[in-house]
């Protein structure tokens, strides 16, 4: 079974960009949509049997229609290859309060065949050509969703975080224990861990957010 992995794309990213008049659209768009190219085109050739897009498919969680347009059109393409594509919300595709949908729920109303997405804690089982495989989906988790909540709602940043954490933990637990044993099973999540390593490039993180412990997921 081959699986293919990828989040972070950020599409929408325009820094450094010029106008592209072939496209009509910016070189900095294109710059992206080329790289994930790439991986369309190896997943297709490879015969990938799975594409996990694990977070942030856009860099705004109000995308513009050209970046919609040009995220589903490779999405699309990937399914109708029937390469199953799993596709997990990460902040950047996230509102910032409940209720509104995330970019990528437009998947899920429409019904294509072969996508799948996650915007909560929940185990999946897919099938694909060379057998079942069934994924944890833990995906970004907004703090609003806790602060809305009368027991979360007057805690200092610090414990907000840390009941958060243990209540992620809890519930990943949960999942951990009703897996199918006889089956293959992958974690797709869009968290923070401790004990991560990072290269040289500056932390693009703003704020205090919660912190899973590393073993909590391994």
């Amino acid at each position: 079974m081959l699986v293919i992995h990828t989040a972070d794309i950020h599409i929408g990213v325009e820094n450094y960009s010029r106008p592209d008049p072939e496209s009509r659209t910016s070189s900095r768009l294109q710059d992206f949509l080329t790289s994930f190219d790439e991986l369309v085109d190896y997943a297709i050739d490879e015969k990938a049997d799975l594409v996990l897009v694990c977070g942030d498919a856009y860099k705004s969680r109000n995308p513009t229609q050209t970046h919609q347009r040009e995220f589903v059109k490779r999405i699309s393409k990937l399914a109708q290859k029937g390469i199953q594509v799993f596709l997990l919300a990460g902040n950047h595709d996230s509102p910032n309060v409940p209720g509104p949908a995330t970019t990528l729920d437009i998947f899920s109303t429409l019904e294509i065949e072969n996508v799948h997405v996650a915007s909560e804690l929940k185990t999946e089982v897919i099938k694909t050509p060379n057998g079942n495989i069934q994924i944890i989906s833990l995906p970004w988790i907004r703090k609003g969703d806790f602060m809305s909540l009368s027991e979360y709602n007057q805690l200092s940043n610090e414990n907000l975080n840390k009941a958060i954490e243990e209540k992620l933990i809890a519930g990943l637990n949960k999942e951990i224990e009703n897996l199918d044993s006889s089956l293959p099973s992958i974690l797709a999540s869009h968290v923070s861990v401790d004990l991560a390593k990072t290269s040289s490039e500056k932390s693009m993180t703003l704020g205090k957010d919660y912190i899973l412990p590393t073993k909590s997921l391994a």
